[in-house]
């Protein structure tokens, strides 16, 4: 019954995308998040849309606390450290609402893409090709050194690639459609008191006051240059992210 389908994940938990295919297989065209493996079913332009995503160049002490966080804990804050492109997120939507055609088109070649792709016969034959070379390199290694222990790696370096990028220091930014609701405490902020310590509203606050003081625009760097006695460079980076992401602040 519908016309679109529109998943715009940002968790690390989410790997595949199941519902994505069961979207394709039923003529939807998608829209979702360039964003773990999301990028492989989606064919940008041709069966759906994706929108970029960003994520922190670097995770800080998160990485050092993984380890010991639960595991939807450490995801959350991940995913809360995950900004969306809302505005060419909307532009997509918008395009698509507009064009029955395009919608049709998208939505047979989705189809189309899950048919020769992601059946049931497809998916077992690339499976026992998977085990076949997986047992060829077991055999190969024997007697070599065993790989690097990646248990202890911190989320950057296993889940940098889920994200279109990360920001960058010349990036710049301004005040977002919902930072006025900010400043008159009616922003409903995600309830949960982990982010409050390492995503602290007052560090938000402290972001668009020295945004707007520059003008209503700034860069990365020059954020983080103001804000260097009250906030290290890494905690600019990562509130600057979560407001990105929940509309506080724009790139546009």
């Amino acid at each position: 019954a519908a016309d679109v389908f529109v998943s715009p994940a940002d968790n690390l938990q989410e790997a595949f995308g199941l519902s994505i295919l069961e979207a394709m297989a039923a003529g939807l065209p998608v829209v979702a998040s360039d964003f773990s493996g999301y990028r492989d079913l989606v064919e940008e332009g041709k069966t759906g849309f994706l929108i970029p995503t960003l994520g922190p160049a670097d995770f800080g002490e998160l990485d050092a606390a993984w380890p010991v966080l639960a595991e939807h804990i450490a995801a959350l804050q991940a995913a809360q450290r995950t900004a969306l492109d809302f505005d060419l997120l909307l532009e997509r939507l918008t395009r698509l609402a507009a064009a029955r055609e395009l919608r049709e088109e998208m939505g047979r070649r989705g189809r189309q893409r899950v048919l020769s792709h992601f059946d049931w016969p497809v998916v077992v034959g690339r499976m026992e090709g998977l085990w076949q070379e997986l047992s060829a390199q077991a055999r190969l290694a024997k007697g070599q050194a065993p790989a690097p222990n990646v248990l202890g790696a911190g989320l950057g370096t296993l889940f940098n690639n889920f994200f279109s990028g990360t920001l960058l220091p010349n990036d710049t930014v301004s005040a977002g459609p919902l930072a006025a609701l900010f400043s008159q405490g009616l922003w409903a902020r995600p309830p949960h008191p982990d982010l409050a310590l390492t995503l602290p509203p007052e560090g938000l606050a402290l972001i668009l006051e020295a945004v707007s003081r520059q003008g209503g625009r700034a860069t990365i760097a020059g954020l983080q240059q103001t804000l260097a006695g009250l906030m290290p460079p890494l905690s600019v980076e990562h509130l600057v992210l979560h407001g990105l992401k929940h509309g506080l602040l724009s790139r546009k």
